[in-house]
């Protein structure tokens, strides 16, 4: 998932939600640091009760205070989900958005083979 926001306030610091509507995982919490001091490539681990989700910083612009990131979750099973996103900034300014209906279809495994069967050669004794 993909995702941004704008804040003018580049001083301010922010945490980022998710609420992935999945029953066999937690919902996801990072707390970013300064806008001003974000890069692109920036990573910032999940600190709510999931501990393994990173958010990636995609693109921030000093001037206009717009951060785009982006969120990986994996669900474990086919789900119909509605995704919540909430931004919120150290002055306690909210923002959040929904995306309604996320249906996930986990595809079938393939087992492949990547080595050949070979028969051991045969010796005929000299």
């Amino acid at each position: 998932m993909t995702g941004s926001f704008t804040d003018i306030g580049t001083p301010d610091t922010h945490t980022v939600t998710v609420v992935w509507d999945d029953p066999h995982a937690a919902d996801s919490v990072f707390t970013l640091g300064a806008t001003s001091g974000l890069s692109i490539g920036n990573t910032f681990t999940s600190t709510g009760a999931d501990t393994s989700t990173m958010l990636t910083i995609t693109s921030v612009n000093p001037v206009t205070g717009k951060v785009t990131f982006s969120v990986t979750h994996l669900y474990s099973d086919n789900t119909l989900s509605d995704v919540q996103l909430t931004v919120t900034d150290d002055d306690n300014g909210t923002f959040t958005t929904a995306i309604s209906a996320v249906n996930v279809l986990n595809v079938a495994p393939v087992a492949v083979n990547d080595s050949e069967w070979r028969t051991p050669p045969t010796r005929t004794p000299s």
